[in-house]
């Protein structure tokens, strides 16, 4: 209970601080989860767009998303190539690194070990300040014959402008939006 209350008071913050940003000359909102529990319902697969909780997108640009983790959504429905079309149509870029980022866990395939090596990633990604993660493989393998899953996956950044924003600048806007909440 204490969880969905804090969830609707984030989103209320967010939303006046929306309203501010409309009367200013720039238009965008801020991706939000809100969520009733704390597990998905889909299942992660290849192709599957994560997108950091607090994430400035363009207002014409709908997404709508599950949560995954305590920071972490899952886009419902998520094609890269859509997602990055209708960003740059706002005039806004979806960066795709090529530094691919892998994490193991042991077992069988399944969604806790899953859940296990995407929290591996998750980790992995913090680090960097990007805002979105592409999932672009997940296979179980044999290692004298014990099971494991590997998770790779490439960062993906979305911002307003066609330059990639430094690690200091990133740090700053995610701390502003950080701010927004309160």
């Amino acid at each position: 209970m204490l969880a969905s209350s804090r969830v609707l008071s984030l989103a209320d913050a967010f939303r006046q601080r929306l309203k501010r940003c409309r009367e200013g000359e720039r238009r965008f909102q801020i991706f939000v989860l809100e969520c009733e529990g704390d597990t998905m319902t889909g299942a992660m697969k290849t192709g599957t767009i994560m997108m950091r909780a607090g994430t400035l997108i363009p207002q014409s640009v709908r997404v709508e998303a599950e949560t995954y983790s305590h920071d972490w959504g899952m886009l419902k429905d998520s094609d890269s190539n859509i997602l990055d079309r209708n960003l740059r149509g706002a005039g806004w870029s979806f960066f795709f690194l090529a530094a691919r980022i892998q994490a193991i866990a042991w077992g069988k395939r399944g969604e806790t070990t899953v859940r296990r090596a995407m929290a591996h990633v998750l980790t992995k990604v913090k680090s960097s300040r990007f805002n979105c993660l592409e999932i672009t493989e997940i296979t179980t393998k044999r290692f004298l014959g014990l099971p494991y899953v590997r998770v790779s996956a490439h960062s993906r950044h979305i911002q307003n402008g066609p330059l990639l924003q430094s690690r200091a600048e990133r740090s700053r806007a995610e701390m502003a939006a950080a701010t927004a909440v309160g």
